[in-house]
């Protein structure tokens, strides 16, 4: 049986909140969706009635995922689990049946957690806003300790990361070519110049290598005015 779609959003412009809602018992979907209608006007709801038909949603995109934890196809935790390894930064918040599993659904993957006796309009909007946030943090930081940040491009951590799946994926068969440059006199720059320029410099730098090569090539800033391709 395919998801069940239905949507709370009004038609005034405002940005969709799509949300995943994973519940197999019709009577507390509909309520969480009137909920979510009161606390989230702009949320566009897909329903799954278990983990297996949330799974073919994987490849759509979802501000945050609802789940129950007693489903025909998962219990507990476990579906948090499947779904944090599917829907991979999606954030998810469990409808628990106390803290104790909630916070265990936490240890695997879920944001945040509500128990079902407390689920009302403002307990959903906290929860949904909270970890839409917290997830939002995760991701900049994860990307921050990857990214070069005066340049935007991949720091040194992140190249060898990439570098290293790449020789895997190729095999020993193949191998990539590897470009390592710097800036000549770039010293002088920053000496007679100062640092500003010198930033501007290796901005421009990066803005050229991203203009010129493939979407596929991996580029970084390895370390003060050295890059690599």
């Amino acid at each position: 049986m395919g998801a069940a779609l239905y949507s709370s959003a009004t038609n005034d412009g405002q940005t969709p909140c799509h949300v995943l809602l994973v519940e197999d018992n019709d009577s507390d979907a509909r309520l969480i969706g009137i909920l979510l209608a009161r606390s989230r006007p702009t949320a566009v709801v897909t329903r799954c009635p278990s983990v297996g038909e949330a799974l073919e949603q994987r490849t759509s995109e979802f501000a945050v995922i609802l789940t129950d934890l007693n489903l025909p196809d998962s219990a507990g935790a476990d579906t948090v689990s499947r779904l944090a390894t599917a829907f991979v930064g999606t954030p998810i918040v469990a409808l628990t049946t106390d803290d104790a599993l909630g916070l265990e659904c936490i240890s695997v993957g879920a944001q945040d957690f509500i128990p079902k006796t407390e689920l009302t309009a403002g307990a959903l909007r906290r929860a949904v806003d909270f970890s839409i946030g917290r997830a939002t943090q995760i991701r900049q930081t994860e990307i921050a300790s990857r990214q070069d940040s005066l340049t935007g491009l991949l720091n040194r951590a992140a190249f060898d990361e990439a570098a290293q799946a790449l020789l895997t994926q190729l095999g020993e068969e193949r191998l990539p070519f590897v470009i390592f440059f710097d800036i000549n006199s770039f010293k002088d720059i920053n000496d007679v110049h100062g640092h500003a320029t010198g930033d501007a410099v290796l901005i421009a730098v990066a803005e050229k290598l991203r203009a010129t090569v493939r979407a596929q090539d991996i580029v970084c800033r390895w370390g003060g005015d050295e890059f690599t391709v």
